[in-house]
């Protein structure tokens, strides 16, 4: 990965939708899904203590995004993996990354959800539970999405699930996992000028069984990852 890392200005407003199937037991329950975004002041000391708040009333978080000193966080209202714990880390160069992604999920058994940058850092959030990630990628791009569905597409075939999105240093980053007995089907990126219609847009795709697992934003402009089961 190159560092160091910075967001850029210009985001993508296309469209990309790939197919691919595996079958088991949904991790979700298709009722009464729903989706929403909190905006937390970054440097406020009780930024811990709000999203465990958040996080006690059921809810799982499913993306973030840092900008202008705030973290939004998405949070779809079920518990998935029968969720535990929660974490961010933070790391600044390549081997930090690498050593501390795989240490996460090795020694401590959390899930990367999500992933964001600033100016200088990769930020990654984590939680644990009951899902088995066996391996991960950091998939790196340009800003074409066809770029990104190449270069995603071969880990896909193996059997990998995209969990993130991230723009830094001027290149798309797509955050892999590979999780046991997952009911992985499609996936697809979607652009929107405003946070309105980026939220229409998730209501419909839940009716399609497709949930947000990853978003960006940028000056209104906004990039939602979607996972279809």
């Amino acid at each position: 990965m190159k560092t160091p890392m910075k967001f850029i200005v210009v985001f993508i407003l296309a469209s990309l939708t790939i197919q691919s199937v595996q079958a088991q037991n949904n991790t979700y329950q298709n009722a009464s899904l729903d989706v929403f975004t909190k905006t937390y002041n970054a440097n406020d000391q009780s930024l811990s203590n709000n999203i465990d708040r958040d996080i006690s009333a059921g809810v799982s978080p499913v993306g973030i995004n840092l900008e202008n000193n705030s973290i939004q966080i998405m949070y779809l209202n079920q518990n998935l993996f029968n969720m535990q714990a929660w974490a961010i880390e933070y790391y600044k160069t390549s081997n930090e990354i690498s050593n501390g992604i795989t240490a996460k999920i090795q020694n401590e058994a959390y899930i990367p959800m999500g992933i964001t940058s600033d100016n200088t850092s990769l930020y990654v959030l984590y939680i644990k539970g009951d899902g088995k990630v066996s391996a991960w990628q950091l998939v790196e791009s340009s800003q074409n999405l066809n770029e990104v569905s190449e270069n995603v597409s071969p880990y896909l075939d193996q059997g990998y699930i995209p969990v993130g999105i991230t723009l830094h240093n001027d290149l798309y980053y797509a955050l892999l996992l590979k999780i046991e007995e997952s009911t992985f089907k499609s996936w697809e990126i979607q652009g929107f000028q405003g946070e309105y219609n980026m939220n229409s847009d998730i209501k419909q795709k839940i009716n399609q069984n497709k949930i947000p697992f990853g978003f960006l934003s940028k000056e209104g402009v906004f990039n939602v990852l979607y996972v279809g089961f």
